[in-house]
């Protein structure tokens, strides 16, 4: 569990700042304005899209005697150890050639992010079918996740700044991410190393998907997946309302409550105690269902963060009290909950396809994840030069009116929509349970009623054949 985990520690070293720092770093300290950072930003991210899919679907058809998912974890670690140095290392050079610059290493990012974590996403899953212990196991994965979200808020501005003397200039700033990739790169090549050596692959009697039909054709197939339908829908709005403050609060920090100071103690505070609060919500899924605690965790989380649009300037201590409260529900809503209901819903997939398909799967809640990422940044940030940002001065009403808006409520709205949308996923304990018994009748050649869709039967298959739905077949005892 913790080699499969350690690259998660890595990947939020390298992905938090650039969804924390990176925004104002370029716009405040670099020199590239607000609404072109934000444009290509979310240009970058939509082309991204068709580049997940497919890493999702050549890990699935991957076969080499290493497995097929670990190679891509290999090979990704090393290219994104290449585009953090790109991406956190600007030259000094200004007009089209900074915007070029930029452009190329977000490409390079978001590419080699896909290469490694499409791959290692999908590897998860398949390490164990139990119910309860793979939200244990991503209990860990998520955990490291966490603990490296509450390393990469707090060591560039606590750590690393203070050691090279950083003020806070253009050059500080500079300088500060300069070591801070230096630091990061070799940390990915490791982890993915660690990961290589130290993770089995599935047993090879494994379903895998065939080396048949389109690139996208899987994709295609796995939107018609009704709980992976709703997980997704529900998975992108919430990650959506969890990435918009997160890249908003250095601003909100700085022009609402005055106080630059206050970035790296509230995401330290909101990471550490939603780090002690996962082993609470892992048994509360254990006992009332993943369910329910995705709800339940997601429900606390906008009902402190709500009061946030109520604190004025200087009011740091309120906001604080805030954080560390929403802190409770929010890390589990995004990290180990939904990730192992998703899970559960690709052996909902191979009950219906006879193969297990998670690359396919993951391709398209990669693309969910960084759209969530981008969409709020490539959308927010014009919205804010629209209104009057104006970089290192006093703000006018409109603008603080409009960060306000945009930190606080339209993520709390998302929230209370992404609840309900989940409230139609069906898949609990006993049906998870239903499923895993299909599975195996499936595979001995029965046939068995969809525990989801009550009167569809589907007929007995075998590893890679095609599965046929069969209606009105009587019932098997």
């Amino acid at each position: 569990m913790l080699a499969y985990a350690f690259p998660g520690f890595a990947l939020s070293l390298a992905g938090i700042p650039v969804a924390l720092l990176l925004p104002r770093f370029y716009t405040d300290a670099v020199g590239v304005s607000m609404a072109t950072f934000g444009l290509v930003s979310l240009l970058v991210r939509a082309a991204d899209a068709f580049v997940d899919p497919l890493c999702g679907t050549w890990s699935d058809r991957t076969r080499t005697r290493f497995g097929r998912r670990r190679p891509w974890i290999l090979v990704g670690g090393a290219m994104l150890a290449l585009g953090v140095l790109w991406l956190y290392i600007p030259p000094r050079v200004s007009g089209m050639g900074l915007t070029l610059w930029v452009t190329g290493g977000l490409v390079a990012f978001y590419v080699s992010w896909s290469v490694l974590t499409i791959p290692w996403r999908s590897l998860g899953p398949e390490l164990t079918s139990d119910y309860d212990e793979r939200t244990t196991m991503f209990g860990w994965r998520d955990g490291l996740v966490v603990l490296g979200c509450l390393v990469a808020a707090a060591v560039p501005e606590l750590v690393i700044g203070p050691l090279i003397g950083s003020d806070g200039s253009p050059e500080g700033e500079r300088s500060k991410f300069l070591a801070y990739a230096w630091i990061v790169a070799p940390l990915l090549i490791v982890a993915a190393i660690v990961c290589f050596r130290g993770v089995p692959e599935a047993p090879a009697a494994m379903p895998v998907a065939p080396q048949t039909g389109g690139h996208f054709s899987g994709a295609r197939d796995a939107l018609k997946n009704r709980p992976f339908r709703i997980l997704l829908v529900a998975f992108s709005v919430a990650a959506f309302a969890s990435n918009l403050p997160a890249s908003l609060l250095p601003y909100y920090a700085k022009y609402v409550l005055g106080s630059d100071h206050v970035v790296p103690i509230a995401f330290a505070e909101y990471f550490v105690i939603g780090l002690i609060a996962l082993p609470l919500w892992i048994r509360f899924a254990t006992r009332f269902g993943k369910r329910a605690a995705f709800i339940t965790a997601t429900a606390i989380n906008i009902g402190a963060f709500s009061f946030v649009f109520f604190v004025g300037p200087g009011e740091t201590g309120a906001y604080l009290a805030i954080v560390a409260i929403s802190g409770i529900g929010g890390t589990a809503s995004w990290t180990v909950l939904p990730n192992s209901m998703q899970a559960d819903v690709f052996d909902y997939d191979e009950l219906l396809s006879g193969q297990r398909r998670e690359g396919q799967f993951m391709g398209l809640w990669s693309i969910a994840d960084k759209l969530a990422q981008t969409v709020g940044i490539g959308v927010a940030l014009p919205i804010l030069d629209w209104a009057g940002y104006l970089p290192n001065v006093t703000q006018t009403e409109t603008t603080l009116f409009t960060l306000r808006v945009l930190y606080v409520l339209v993520p709390v709205i998302c929230n209370v929509l992404a609840i309900l949308v989940v409230v139609a996923y069906p898949i609990d304990r006993a049906r998870h349970a239903a499923i895993q018994l299909g599975i195996a009748r499936r595979r001995r050649g029965e046939a068995v009623e969809d525990p989801l869709r009550p009167g569809v039967w589907l007929a007995g298959t075998v590893p890679d054949a095609p599965a046929i739905t069969v209606y009105g077949l009587p019932p098997v005892r």
